[in-house]
This record gives C-alpha cells, sequence and structure tokens, in this order.
C-alpha cells in the first residue's frame, strides 16, 4: 500500500479565525504546506481542533506530492489517497484525540478528502466546510456543513448538482454565487475566488450563519491555542510530476 510521510513546518501559537473569510486566509498550499491543524484548549481542558487541507499541488500522475491528479482520482473514485493518508498522519502527529471536537476546512481536493474523512472516521468531526468540493457525500447528521461553490465552477459540476436535500446536521448551509468568470472554468474555482464570496457570507445576516457563527465566538474563549503546519510528501515517489506552485486547485 502507498506510504506518505508529513513533516512539521511550524509550530507556533495563534489567534482564533473571526469569520470564513478568514479561514480562507489560513488555507495551506504554498512553500510546501499542505495541512494546518489548530488545537485550542478551553478554559475547562476540553479541545476544538480546526483542520485546513489543501487542493491539487502537483499535475504529474503519480507525483511526489500526495496532493496530485493520482490522489483526485483516488478520492472521487472512493478509494484511500496520499492525500487521505496526509491527513490522518497529520492529526496523529499533532496529538489529535477521539475526544477532540474537529472542524474541517478543504478546497477543492481538500474538500473531498474531507467529506470522505467526516463520513467515514471514529474522529469527533463537528464541522465541514468546503469550497469549490467535486464530491458528494453524505455526511452524518451531526456535522454542521457549510458548502461554498459557484455556479460557474466545472469542479462542483462533477457532482451532478449534488443530493437533492441538504447532509449533515440541522442548520447545514449551501452558499452559490456565480463568479462572473463563465469564460475561465478554472478562474472560478480558485481560491481568491472563494474568499470573496466567504467575505459576503460573512457580511450576510441571513440567520442560518448563526450556527457557524457560534463556532467562531466559541474557539475565541480559548485559553490556549497552537498551530502546527505541515507538508506532505509519497515515501517512495513512482515518477515526477510539475507543480502547480502555491494557490492549489
Amino acid at each position: 500500500s502507498e506510504q506518505v510521510r508529513v513533516e512539521r513546518l511550524e509550530d507556533k501559537g495563534g489567534t482564533a479565525p473571526g469569520g470564513v473569510a478568514s479561514l480562507v486566509d489560513r488555507m495551506p498550499g504554498g512553500e510546501g504546506s499542505r495541512i494546518r491543524v489548530e488545537i485550542y484548549t478551553m478554559p475547562n481542558g476540553e479541545r476544538e481542533v480546526l483542520v485546513y487541507t489543501t487542493g491539487t499541488q502537483q499535475w504529474g500522475l503519480p507525483g511526489s506530492d500526495p496532493f496530485d491528479v493520482q490522489s483526485n482520482l483516488e478520492t472521487y473514485g472512493g478509494q484511500e489517497s496520499g492525500s487521505y493518508l496526509a491527513l490522518e498522519q497529520a492529526l496523529e502527529d499533532a496529538g489529535v484525540t477521539k475526544d477532540d471536537g474537529i472542524h474541517l476546512i478543504g478546497h477543492s481536493q481538500g474538500a473531498m478528502v474531507n467529506a470522505r474523512f467526516a463520513a467515514q472516521t471514529d474522529y469527533r468531526v463537528e464541522t465541514a466546510v468546503s469550497m469549490g468540493n467535486g464530491l458528494a457525500v453524505e455526511l452524518p447528521g451531526h456535522v454542521l456543513s457549510v458548502t461554498l461553490r459557484h455556479t460557474d465552477d466545472i469542479v462542483p459540476a462533477l457532482t451532478d448538482g449534488g443530493f437533492g436535500h441538504t447532509t449533515g446536521a440541522t442548520g447545514s448551509i449551501v452558499v452559490e454565487r456565480n463568479a462572473g468568470l463563465d469564460d475561465n472554468v478554472i478562474g472560478s474555482h480558485m481560491l481568491d475566488e472563494y474568499r470573496e464570496t466567504a467575505v459576503e457570507l460573512d457580511a450576510s445576516r441571513d440567520p442560518r450563519m448563526g450556527p457557524v457563527r457560534d463556532v467562531f465566538s466559541g474557539l475565541a474563549g480559548a485559553a490556549a491555542v497552537q498551530t502546527i503546519t505541515y507538508s506532505a510528501q509519497r515515501v517512495e515517489p513512482k515518477g515526477g510530476g510539475r507543480s502547480a506552485g502555491g494557490g492549489g486547485v
């Protein structure tokens, strides 16, 4: 079976995000970063964990980077991908336990990996925020799902419209807009465009944002925050690949 290795790039303190746009700003992808784990220790000793999973970073098939096209295909097809293994390893290295509340944030491939993880793990996943997810996965009834997708983004179109109902916990929401880039099907999939959507969502007075804002206000009460950023590599790459650079798709 495939082997993947994650390594810590950075381990420091941090602060709670103020909204969905600040989640986008924290997404890994540049300078080798692939997964970011934030551990919030509450005054009562309980812990909440935010996990950010990047999009596709390498266009080789396969490449040394587990966040490549091969992992896209494997994740889409329901197989265990290198990027999925990297997520599991990062959580293990960070010391995340089954008692910790986990909040997943992902873009593109990262959103697909997070969805698979939320659907089948025995970790306590509480929230899943996805941007440009190309995979329709039935989330458990206890997971608050926040889905951002663009009607002119070709990747969410792979879900064939997704489910005819909202999956996840009561209060889960789907946020759609047209990014206005109909002549650029990749442009509307990029993280910068999803940040604009997130800014609009943060400014919205839609009452359905209440449960999402409750998550942020809870994190703001943390007594301590630890932020760990990880790189990821296939242990024995089977071939080269052309790097897509930061940003992910």
